[in-house]
C-alpha cells in the first residue's frame, strides 16, 4: 500500500493513479498464483520424495485432516490417520529397509490454480519401480489450502498398469 500510495503521489491526474492501481493489483494476483503453483508442485514432489524415502508419517502430513485417498485399486482411504494406517500396513513402519526398493518418478506435472486460491488441481504419471514390480500410476489430485498451506484433501492414484518383475 504504501507503494501504491507513492505512485498515486507521483501521477498527474487521478485517471494515471487509477491505472496504476488496477496494473498493480493485476501484478499482485498474477505473482499470488504463480506462488500458488509453486507450491502446489513442492506438495507434489515431496509425497514422491517422502514415498522414495519410505516415510510414511511425513507423507501423512501432506494430506488435509478429511483427505480421502484411492490408489491403485486397493480401496479408498478417509481422513489423514487412514492414509497413515494405509501406508504402514502396505509398505511397513517408516524407513528404508535393507534390499528395498522404492522409485517414485512423477512427470507432466502442471497446477491449475482456481481462481478463488484455496483450491486447485494436479494430473500427472508416475513411473514406479518397487520390490513388487513396476506401475504406472495416473495422478488426479485436489489441493486445498489451509491457513496458507496447500495440502491433498483427495488423492486418486489409479495403476493403468501394474506387474510384478517377472511378468
Amino acid at each position: 500500500l504504501a507503494l501504491l500510495g507513492l505512485i498515486a503521489g507521483l501521477t498527474a491526474t487521478p485517471a494515471l493513479a487509477d491505472d496504476a492501481s488496477a496494473k498493480l493489483a493485476d501484478l499482485d494476483r498474477r505473482i499470488t498464483r504463480l506462488e500458488d503453483a509453486n507450491q502446489v508442485e513442492i506438495v507434489q514432489r515431496s509425497y514422491g520424495y517422502f514415498v522414495d524415502k519410505a516415510q510414511w508419517t511425513q507423507l501423512s502430513k501432506l494430506f488435509t485432516d478429511d483427505a480421502t485417498l484411492e490408489i491403485g485399486g486397493r480401496g479408498v482411504f478417509i481422513g489423514r490417520d487412514h492414509v497413515l494406517e494405509y501406508m504402514h500396513k502396505a509398505f511397513g513402519p517408516d524407513g528404508i529397509k535393507e534390499g528395498m526398493i522404492i522409485d517414485h518418478m512423477q512427470f507432466q506435472a502442471i497446477a491449475d490454480i482456481a481462481p478463488d486460491g484455496l483450491h486447485a488441481k494436479q494430473r500427472m504419471r508416475a513411473f514406479v519401480m518397487s520390490n513388487g514390480g513396476w506401475g504406472l500410476p495416473l495422478y488426479e489430485n485436489e489441493y486445498r489450502k489451509e491457513n496458507g498451506v496447500w495440502k491433498l484433501p483427495k488423492g486418486r492414484w489409479p495403476f493403468t498398469l501394474y506387474t510384478s518383475w517377472e511378468g
